[in-house]
């Protein structure tokens, strides 16, 4: 984990040299990792705040707009996910998922001193068919509206993105406020 450190430049440089989406200064709460094989940069992966409204999201978990409300941040975006261009390691990115998931509660407790229980992410179905997210036992929920997170007139189109998630926690619904669920 990079945040806060000197190597969180790094992050931000690869990031902002190397994905699609570049980098950009987020707001409020988020983490940054930086893989290496040796002392070589081999990939990045960003966290932070999580989709404020999302149907599919809502519709999975099963929570009401009152418990939305309440747990939404129980519930972290992995944002940014990048193996650098000149790496090129069979099955390295679900191993890169793998790890740093094993990691997160923890890290995230140990930053902001509060639980998380479900990781969300958005994959472009025009770039990417989120391969190395299903081989690492992420949960396809379905898909965006094609709409940004502030695009509240739904005056821009984006390219629609298969919703991802991956519970922290076996309960992650119980956690989250809905009742009667088994884990």
């Amino acid at each position: 984990m990079v945040r806060g450190t000197g190597r969180e430049k790094r992050y931000n440089g690869l990031i902002g040299a190397y994905h699609y989406l570049g980098y950009n200064q987020q707001a409020g709460e988020q983490l940054k990792y930086v893989v290496y094989a040796g002392s070589s940069d081999v990939a990045c992966v960003g966290f932070g705040a999580s989709a404020l409204k999302l149907r599919c999201r809502e519709e999975y978990i099963g929570w009401s707009e009152e418990k939305r409300i309440e747990n939404l941040q129980k519930v972290v975006n992995n944002n940014r996910f990048l193996i650098l261009p000149h790496v090129r390691v069979k099955y390295l990115a679900s191993h890169i998922l793998g790890t740093v998931l094993r990691r997160l509660r923890e890290d995230w407790h140990s930053c902001y001193v509060r639980e998380i229980v479900l990781v969300e992410t958005f994959v472009d179905r025009e770039r990417f068919i989120g391969t190395c997210y299903r081989a690492s036992n992420w949960r396809l929920i379905g898909t965006t509206a094609g709409r940004g997170r502030n695009d509240r007139a739904k005056a821009y189109a984006l390219s629609v993105k298969d919703v991802y998630v991956y519970p922290l926690v076996k309960d992650f619904r119980a956690r989250l406020g809905v009742k009667g669920v088994k884990p």
